[in-house]
């Protein structure tokens, strides 16, 4: 080493991190604009957050009891620093993204032995619009993924070291405290790790192409077998798997799927070419990983990818831009062509940026705004809602009107065990009439109101149909649960 190169090193050193600190500060202002310019928590899902956040500083206590309280914990800190729960929320959601993209800068770094290369991970974390999505309606998963990213940057580190270890394995547990996914997750990771130890012992053997694809391929095809139920399977993988294949690529995070398209499979192949036959090479190993990871499940045209983000398969898919993270300066890194990872890296860049117009649905001017009226709908009429009451929502709603009215809410309909319970169903769209069991929440061409079950609502069969269909919890009801809201009238 020559006597120039120590300052050298430095000075790059230097000159990455003020170059990542300003990426983050830029990410974090602009997720801040973006979040901070209206006074309710992001998300469908909301304001299920501000109910436990405010719970626990009122009470010491979960309205919802959680295993995995962390995040909530969190939340709740920021909230009594800040003395807003909105605030909290929002400021805990940028932290934690802020803590996912470094420590994917330390895993690309790790990686690939080159803090530009880590640099690069970071930034695919902040120009893909996917990562809005976990900042505003999965934000317990967020910090699972934060804090495994963090362990797997620690152990990354060094793998021998009994220290980083521990480190990684703290880091671990915290993410398995934020949401019991990544426990899930962990365990998928480690079979994907054994599978990739088998295509690489098949490197040197007859037909080994062959057998690595006939592997690879009857590994795509068994969510397939999987849905033809031979043997009991839980309602949550039968909801993910098809039987018939469709195409992987869907709106959301519609440019990282295309991206993966090419990087995964590059990755892969790169990976099993030169990956030592010994366990030394873990960089090809968390590469050759995540490519198999995305093959398997993110491309995989026998698990669903819908719009939802309901399914296994359908949430995995936000993770598209974190597996991107990786595989990029891991390509860039195999291919070792300062050229060719130049063309490769502002490419990917490029089409990502593509995504970052339309913005996730709990973000939009539009929901907000319906939001915001209903919460003042809501306050109006706290006082005529008696306190014994159930309030029947659609999904995400639930939480704003335990948040606005303080009775209990939920998306589904009564069981037998709330008969005594005075049940009132908050319905979009219905005809503007009001009686002495409507209660009137907003009033334009169409209204909003809380109907007790005890006294449908009168309505046209035609009225009925359009009534259901802008009313997803009806939608999902049972005719007779239909029938003690809605009456047709002759």
């Amino acid at each position: 080493m020559s006597k120039h190169s120590g300052p050298r090193v430095k000075r790059e050193l230097l000159l990455t991190v003020t170059a990542l600190l300003a990426l983050l500060l830029v990410s974090a202002i602009r997720d801040a604009v973006l979040f901070m310019q209206y006074d309710i928590p992001p998300g469908i899902d909301g304001y299920y957050y501000a109910i436990q956040v405010h719970s626990l500083l009122e009470s010491g206590r979960f309205y919802y009891p959680s295993h995995t309280p962390l995040v909530l914990y969190l939340m709740s800190l920021a909230a009594r620093t800040s003395g807003n729960i909105v605030t909290g929320i929002k400021v805990t959601s940028i932290l934690l993204h802020t803590i996912l993209s470094m420590s994917l800068f330390a895993l690309g770094t790790f990686i690939t032995k080159s803090v530009w290369k880590g640099l690069l991970a970071s930034t695919v974390t902040v120009i893909s619009v996917t990562h809005l999505i976990w900042m505003g309606e999965f934000l317990n998963q967020l910090g699972g993924l934060a804090f495994f990213f963090l362990g797997a940057a620690c152990l990354a580190r060094n793998p021998k070291s009994n220290f980083w270890r521990l480190t990684a394995l703290v880091c671990f547990v915290i993410a398995a405290f934020s949401h019991k996914s990544i426990v899930f997750l962990i365990a998928l990771l480690l079979l994907i790790s054994l599978l990739f130890r088998l295509l690489i012992n098949f490197r040197n053997s007859k037909l080994s192409y062959a057998k690595i694809l006939i592997v690879i391929v009857s590994c795509i095809c068994l969510p397939s077998l999987a849905s033809r139920q031979f043997v009991p399977l839980p309602q949550q993988v039968l909801e993910t798997v098809l039987s018939i294949p469709q195409a992987p690529i869907k709106l959301t995070a519609l440019e990282e799927k295309l991206s993966l398209l090419v990087l995964a499979p590059l990755a892969l192949g790169l990976c099993l070419k030169m990956a030592p036959a010994k366990s030394s090479g873990w960089p090809h190993y968390a590469i050759g990983v995540t490519a198999l990871f995305s093959i398997l499940f993110t491309l995989n045209p026998f698990l669903s990818h819908g719009e939802e983000l309901t399914t296994i398969s359908q949430r995995l898919d936000l993770l598209s831009y974190l597996q991107i993270s990786i595989l990029l300066p891991g390509v860039v890194w195999l291919l070792n062509s300062r050229t060719t990872g130049l063309m490769i890296s502002l490419s990917t860049l490029a089409l990502l940026l593509l995504g970052n117009n339309p913005l996730p649905i709990g973000l939009q001017q539009g929901f907000v705004a319906r939001r915001k009226a209903l919460l003042n709908d809501f306050s109006g009429v706290r006082s005529k809602i008696p306190q014994n009451s159930i309030i029947i929502a659609p999904h995400g709603y639930e939480f704003l009107a335990t948040y606005a009215t303080g009775v209990r809410s939920q998306n589904s309909e009564p069981t037998n065990n709330d008969h005594d319970k005075n049940v009132l169903w908050l319905l979009f769209g219905t005809p503007c009439r009001e009686g002495e069991n409507i209660t009137l929440l907003s009033k334009d061409i169409a209204c909003t109101v809380l109907v007790s079950q005890k006294h449908p609502l009168l309505v046209t069969e035609a009225e009925k149909s359009a009534i259901i269909a802008l009313n997803p919890h009806l939608k999902s009801a049972s005719r007779e649960g239909v029938e003690k809201v809605l009456s047709v009238s002759n």
